[in-house]
């Protein structure tokens, strides 16, 4: 940093005795950063919304972090040589503790085949991954089983799926299929399934494991496309029954003529009817919807059921609408939101359940379409992504490096009335007075205490996407409710800019010094190819100011104070005699107070530089071939214009040490000639001092000539000059520099053998003398003092292209690259990124992830509880573990919060619902899931005696109730500790179908009978139609399931085994002699491998119990859950669902045991399968909810009535309670791995609370754990 005026320079560390003056606290230090610019069309999809909270996108060969709440770039990565292609934010789904703490893991790929793993935080590469030199086709974290959260898939071309071990930086395993293979997507509903986009084909796998590679090639499924006239379908997609109107008949036609249908097999239909799948823009599986797949193509989306490998949904476009580009489906709600090529959102939504005959296949309407944005073709959308959290908010990235979010927000429109929209609404006077005839709660609140054990109203904060859009199980046609209309729309929130086209030049403001470090700014003014001059603060990265000056490419920038620039350029050359039409302007960056100079002048030569005096008093335009002139930079009036025999000027340089001494009236520049003829011919035709001067109170011009012998000996044509102290450096076009002292007049000459110097320019500072030279591949920084080389990058071997190169610091190059960024490079220039905590920012960027990990634990627990207070606080201090600076931030964070939620933390007086709100202020997946579970069914257990829902022939879905709270104690029996008792909350309403087992049976098996008559609907056959009466046969819908059975065409070669199939089903089995015979037969065929048809037969004699049991004995797990939802009475179901929670958690996957657990009442085992993980938070948290809502006995009661059965033995589990052990030894436990984890986390308060809690033990433990410290 140079001093201006004879003043010392400023340094930003000085003694107590230092003359320097006291520099200010918020002055801006100026980092190692990039500023990102536009983006590439192979960047297309390399974006992603992460559950941590941060959005990350591809901008050519830079990985950009963006913080979407201060609309900042936090970060970014820069060690990709190629353009980025994907990248993937790390899933939050595993448990987060000291030895997994919160953290930024990312992934990105280029499509040189390299995978890099950032540790975003510190901007650091954990792990660098490759096979082959192709583009990475797609990029996926798993998660979904234990200990799988640093595993990373990644599709190779042509055809490999690579599982990589981030941890170790090895493979797994890799896979070569047999088709070359474009896009992969995971099942989120199974962990061994996946889908493959290929040429011509989807592949399904269905062996996926960890533990070794598919030994299949996966099945191969075709898309057909009709060719065939208007009502002539291929594959006979069914046809009305009921439909006599001609315009319902040419609406079903439009829609059949526009349906798809899989092809199911190996085999390749005819090539005519074959729709080539290099159509299909996109395929994923829904979110929502089990067994459902997403097919997406220019004007339309398929959804393809699996189970019949038919289409079962359609979502078409109208014409003049623009093309869809990406769908991505949503995990809270039925919703689809839908980027268009013009970068307008549209979302649709599931408007019923059941079909309606005409078109069964209809059932997706579009609700809202988002603003249009007027794009230009270098700014078209590149990708859509979600906040998985909220799901309500957006971002897309646009080609020309713009970030624009969206939000769906409702708008109530009062004095309409619609019945059964797919909208909450909130405006509604009332709630209705009658419930559905399914039983179904539709209350709006996801999760509402009507009255909670503290006798207070509370009401769950609605921040998301499902406090907008009803349930699936809402939507049926029986659910009839009356309110107002509201509307839903996608407005932009918020606009992130970004860097122009490539920057041609770029010049930073004067140096930071004594006399301006109170006003001082770093800012940097880059001049682009639009004519666009933008100003940004190198020390926040923020683009400040944007000013669109000229009509041409921008030429140069020079700074004439801290907030004034001078910019300039030309047309480009279009006549033989090389004259142009200059554009020369003075800007105001605080104002934007534009002047024009010299507006009249007619064509001339272009503008070759412009260079202002350090004293900023003065400004020199050269041209290229007319003489230069002088300007006064304050009054902005022209001086003098030398001479036509004054030599052309290749370089011009100020002296930096006149303004130091007294002036003089010769107080000189410095101007080199290209030729040494006219350099020799000037110096003995000097002007006069009296033809020179200009005015008395200016400065006058002398030449300071430098032997012209000694330049035509040493240097070819000057191309730079650079000025500092007393010494000037000359560089040529031959790559050679000449160091020239001035007070001893000694040279010193440095050969680059790099071509061509482009540009030289001292960095500022007193006394350092460090020079960085530009050359056409790349810049050197060297130390012109000692004559060495400092540091050296080329491009493109270290980096791309550079453009143009200045100092943003004294130790900080900035070099403007042809990809469009700005990069403040270290002086070893390795790095241009920063850890985002040193970064300086306009406004800070706080998170949980990126506190270290005790502090973002300790703020998890005390957001959860604080029964050690007397009151509930989110105010903290240094007793509660944490340092100054992270309170500070803390405390930032905590004011980012929305009002509603900080009001709900602080009134809610319940440990389960604070979790999970906590859980979703900190983008826990694993957290939101397990609490979201545990939230249903703590306020909401399952009951002892249910109302009979055996199966029967009327059995509907009317029939299935949900179990209500209502009933007093008295009506339940005592039996298992397990069953939880009861409550006086009401229920809430299920939970929606992305949990799907986890849903009560009643909502379960509502959802199933909804596709089993979408099923129906479909005129299936074959072992599909075989299937289907089989499903509906056995969870009680006999009726239907015969006349499924007796309406088979009689040619069909069932025809004749589906008829006594018919009989069988009709015909009654009350006599004992009946159902021994048919349970021989089942068992028989089970024994005989034919399972399903064994199971058909005990479920018609009432065995659905011993079917399940059957089932899960032959590995066929989901299935026994399924049956026992649809068929079981609740008492007879929690058996079978303990068991395949045992199963979950002895096959990896323990999370969703544990939740399988919870969703059955017990309680206490899920307890103890969370002890056993070592999740100690989780065990104490879940501990102290089920005693607040007393679903488990409290220490009091259990010592009068201690447990009468271990803990788990019914269901398989290894008990870690006795049968003599109490309630209370169990509570004590998990307090005390509970308090050794607080002691960890550095919270004295909470650990001293819970040591009081467990008596003398927790004293003698408070003492071990005071000695330790």
């Amino acid at each position: 940093m140079a001093a201006a005026g004879g003043e010392r320079m400023v340094t930003e560390t000085g003694g107590k005795n230092s003359p320097l003056p006291q520099i200010p606290v918020n002055i801006q230090r100026v980092l190692p950063r990039t500023v990102p610019g536009p983006v590439s069309p192979q960047n297309k999809g390399a974006l992603d919304w992460g559950w941590q909270g941060f959005l990350a996108y591809g901008a050519q060969t830079t990985v950009v972090v963006v913080d979407p709440v201060t609309l900042q770039c936090a970060q970014t990565l820069t060690r990709h040589r190629n353009h980025v292609v994907k990248v993937r934010w790390r899933k939050t789904r595993h448990y987060h503790q000291l030895s997994a703490p919160y953290s930024l893991i990312l992934a990105s790929a280029d499509n040189s085949g390299t995978i890099i793993v950032w540790e975003v935080t510190r901007g650091e590469v954990t792990a660098t991954l490759q096979d082959g030199n192709r583009p990475i086709q797609e990029l996926e974290w798993l998660g979904g089983v234990d200990g799988s959260e640093h595993l990373l898939a990644a599709l190779h071309p042509p055809y490999s799926l690579i599982i990589w071990d981030t941890r170790h930086n090895n493979k797994l395993w890799k896979k070569s299929y047999t088709e070359n293979l474009t896009a992969f997507h995971f099942d989120p509903f199974h962990f061994n399934k996946m889908a493959f986009l290929c040429g011509g084909c989807v592949l399904f796998v269905e062996d996926f494991s960890l533990n070794k590679c598919p030994s299949s090639n996966g099945r191969k499924f075709y898309v057909s496309t009709p060719r065939t006239s208007p009502g002539k379908v291929v594959n006979s997609i069914p046809t009305s029954t009921s439909s006599t109107s001609i315009t319902d008949e040419r609406t079903s036609t439009r829609i059949r003529r526009k349906m798809r249908e899989l092809v199911v097999g190996e085999g390749k239909p005819k090539s005519e009817d074959v729709s080539q799948l290099a159509e299909c823009l996109q395929l994923m599986y829904h979110r929502t919807v089990r067994d459902q797949l997403l097919l997406l193509y220019t004007r339309e989306i398929l959804v393809l059921d699996l189970t019949i490998n038919q289409t079962v949904g359609i979502v078409v476009i109208d014409r003049a609408m623009s093309p869809f580009s990406q769908v991505l489906s949503c995990w809270q709600r039925d919703v689809l939101f839908c980027l268009h090529e013009s970068g307008s959102v549209s979302a649709h939504f599931r408007r019923r359940l059941l079909p309606v005959p005409t078109s069964p296949e209809n059932d997706k309407e579009n609700t809202w379409h988002g603003e249009h944005l007027r794009l230009n073709k270098q700014s078209r959308p590149i990708g859509l992504t979600l906040d998985p959290v909220s799901e309500k908010q957006m971002a897309m990235v646009l080609g020309d490096g713009r970030v624009v979010f969206k939000q769906v927000t409702a708008y109530p429109t009062p004095g309409r009335q619609a019945i059964s929209t797919p909208l909450f609404t909130p405006g509604a006077p009332s709630a209705p007075s009658q419930g559905p005839h399914s039983g179904l709660n539709i209350a709006d609140n996801h999760f509402s205490l009507a009255s909670a054990p503290a006798g207070v109203h509370i009401n769950m904060p609605k921040t998301s996407l499902a406090d907008m859009v009803k349930p699936a199980w809402a939507l049926a046609d029986n659910v009839k409710e009356i309110g107002h209309r509201v509307n839903l729309r996608i407005l932009m929130t918020g606009l992130m800019p970004a860097m122009s086209p490539p920057p041609l030049v770029i010049r930073m403001c004067p140096p930071l010094t004594t006399r301006n470090i109170q006003q001082y700014v770093p800012r940097l003014a880059a001049g682009t190819q639009s004519g666009v001059v933008q100003v940004f603060n190198v020390a926040t990265g923020v683009l400040e100011r944007e000013f669109a000056l000229h009509t041409y490419p921008v030429r140069g920038v020079e700074w004439t104070s801290l907030t004034s620039i001078l910019s300039f350029g030309h047309q480009p050359l279009t006549n033989s005699q090389g004259l142009v039409r200059n554009e020369l302007m003075y800007t105001d960056i605080l104002t934007g107070r534009t002047i024009t100079l010299r507006p009249n002048k007619s064509d001339e030569t272009s503008i070759d530089m412009v260079r202002v005096s350090y004293l900023k008093q003065y400004f020199i335009v050269v041209f290229r071939e007319d003489p230069f002139e002088l300007w006064d930079a304050r009054k902005l009036v022209p001086l003098r214009t030398m001479p036509r025999r004054f030599p052309r000027v290749s370089a011009l340089e100020w002296s930096p040490t006149s303004h130091v001494k007294t002036r003089r009236d010769s107080e000189s520049h410095r101007a080199s000639e290209s030729e040494p003829e006219k350099n020799e011919s000037v110096v003995p035709k000097e002007a006069p001092q009296t033809e020179v001067s200009m005015t008395e109170s200016m400065l006058s011009l002398a030449d300071v000539v430098i032997s012209s012998l000694f330049l035509q000996s040493q240097m070819s044509v000057i191309t730079s000059i650079a000025w500092k102290s007393h010494e000037i450096v000359l560089s040529d076009s031959d790559g050679n520099l000449i160091v020239w002292d001035l007070k001893t007049r000694i040279s010193r000459h440095i050969a680059t053998h790099r071509g061509w110097i482009r540009k030289i320019r001292f960095a500022p500072g007193r006394d350092n003398m460090k020079l960085v030279v530009l050359f056409a591949d790349g810049i050197d920084v060297w130390d012109v003092r000692d004559v060495v080389m400092v540091s050296q990058i080329k491009s493109p071997r270290d980096i791309v292209k550079v453009v143009d190169v200045d100092w943003g610091a004294s130790d900080r190059p900035v070099l403007a690259t042809i990809d469009g960024c700005l990069r403040v490079m270290d002086m070893a220039l390795k790095s241009s990124s920063t850890p985002i905590y040193q970064y300086c920012t306009k406004e800070p960027i706080v998170s949980p992830y990126l506190l270290p990990g005790e502090a973002s634990l300790n703020l998890r627990t005390l957001m959860t509880q604080q029964p050690w207070r007397s009151q509930y606080s989110l105010s903290f201090t240094g007793e509660d573990g944490f340092t100054p600076e992270q309170l500070q931030n803390i405390e930032v964070w905590l004011s980012r919060v929305p009002a509603e939620l900080r009001e709900f933390l602080e009134t809610c007086g319940s440990t389960a619902h604070r979790a999970l709100v906590t859980a979703q202020l900190f983008g826990d997946q694993g957290e939101i899931d397990f609490w979201t579970v545990a939230c249903h069914y703590l306020t909401q257990p399952a009951l002892t005696h249910p109302k009979d829902e055996s199966s029967s022939s009327n059995s509907s879905v009317g029939s299935a109730e949900l179990i209500t709270l209502g009933d007093s104690a008295s009506e339940k029996s005592g039996g298992s500790e397990d069953l939880c008792p009861p409550t006086a909350v009401p229920p809430s309403h299920p939970l929606e179908t992305t949990y799907h087992h986890l849903c009560d049976a009643a909502t379960y098996k509502h959802h199933e009978l909804e596709r089993l008559a979408i099923h129906e609907s479909k005129n299936l056959e074959g072992a599909q139609r075989a299937t289907l009466g089989r499903c509906l046969a056995v969870i009680g819908e006999r009726d239907r399931a015969v006349r499924l059975l007796l309406d088979a065409d009689a040619s069909n070669q069932h025809f004749y085994t589906d008829c006594l199939r018919a009989c069988l089903l009709a015909a009654t089995h009350h006599s004992t002699q009946a159902q021994s015979t048919i349970k021989l037969v089942a068992t028989n065929l089970i024994a005989a491998g034919n399972i399903w048809e064994g199971v058909e037969l005990l479920c018609l004699i009432g065995k659905a119990g011993d079917a399940c049991r059957y089932l899960q004995s032959y590995g066929h797990w989901e299935n026994s859950v399924w049956l026992a939802k649809c068929a079981l009475p609740l008492q007879e179901s929690v058996d079978i669902l303990k068991r395949w929670a045992h199963h979950l958690i002895t096959s990896a996957n323990k999370d969703q045991g544990v939740c399988a657990l919870l969703s059955v009442g017990s309680i206490t085992a899920a307890l103890e399968q969370l002890v056993q993980q070592h999740y100690h938070q989780r065990a104490a948290l879940l501990l102290a909810a089920a005693q607040q809502l007393q679903v488990v006995p409290n220490t009091q009661q259990q010592q009068q009535h201690p447990l009468a059965t271990p803990l788990g033995t019914q269901s398989g589990f290894s008990p870690v309670l006795s049968g003599s052990t109490s309630m209370a030894s169990f509570a004590e436990n998990i307090h005390k791995k509970y308090v050794l984890h607080l002691f960890s986390l550095g919270n004295r308060p909470a650990v001293s609370y819970f040591c009081r809690l467990m008596g003398e033990k927790g004293q003698s433990l408070l003492q071990e754990l005071d000695s330790l410290q």
